[in-house]
């Protein structure tokens, strides 16, 4: 890692307990800071960076512990091809996504493991609830996950590790859509929301069929539009609704 990734990956693992807590500021939900971002930036006073790398990795990392569970004993490691492979490739790709595009793909790997250690559950959040995101996804063992020894953090950072390369993720957050919100737009006949929502099913089937071109992308996507388009516009519906 680099200098910059280490200091992340160090200010993310110190941060790690509070990342469920949020400022009593009067404000709206979306408004109101997160603790550790708090912290970062109005008790610190560094940049926003930081605080988004933060909370990125805090975000993605119980996504990376709940892959390696699924990762035990999966036999697409060793090259089977299967829907629950395919399944696992596209979630692991996704939060691979998430952080690369951040440059902390490396300080992701280094954190999952921690979350498995007693000092590392979220403050504000039930207990049971807390132990359950540490136990959930953590590698099968005669001892809870959060009484973890150092060889079983390892274990996991060399699980994950080894997935990364085993389903051929390395670098997939730099992969080039196969296909442009314009021939989207063409194909299917919608446009506004619509087309991100149908882009990132397309990012996933590209996870899932990491050789395949364009015409057979395309081929997928016209015969299987209804569905895609049906969870694109649910999608957009809970946004919606959210906002």
């Amino acid at each position: 890692m680099t200098a910059e990734a280490r200091r992340l990956t160090l200010l993310a693992a110190l941060t790690l307990p509070l990342r469920a807590c949020r400022d009593d500021a009067p404000l709206s939900a979306k408004q109101r800071l997160s603790a550790p971002a708090h912290i970062i930036l109005n008790a610190l006073k560094w940049k926003r960076r930081d605080a988004e790398c933060v909370a990125v990795l805090h975000e993605a990392v119980p996504k990376l512990l709940q892959c390696c569970q699924q990762l035990q004993g999966a036999p697409g490691l060793s090259g089977g091809q299967t829907e629950d492979n395919e399944m696992l490739r596209v979630e692991l790709g996704r939060t691979l996504r998430q952080l690369g595009k951040q440059g902390l793909v490396m300080p992701g790997l280094v954190l999952a493991p921690l979350l498995t250690l007693p000092e590392a559950l979220p403050l504000g959040v039930d207990s049971a609830v807390a132990q359950e995101e540490a136990t959930e996804a953590s590698p099968p063992s005669p001892t809870p996950a959060v009484s973890s020894t150092p060889e079983a953090r390892e274990e996991i950072f060399r699980t994950l590790h080894s997935a990364v390369e085993a389903f051929g993720l390395q670098n997939c957050w730099k992969a080039k859509p196969l296909l442009t919100g314009k021939e989207v737009m063409a194909m299917l006949g919608i446009q506004g929301k619509l087309v991100g929502k149908v882009l990132e099913q397309i990012s996933d089937w590209q996870l899932a069929h990491p050789n395949a071109s364009a015409p057979q992308c395309k081929e997928w996507l016209q015969a299987s539009k209804d569905s895609v388009l049906a969870q694109a516009q649910a999608k957009v519906a809970l946004e919606e609704q959210a906002a």
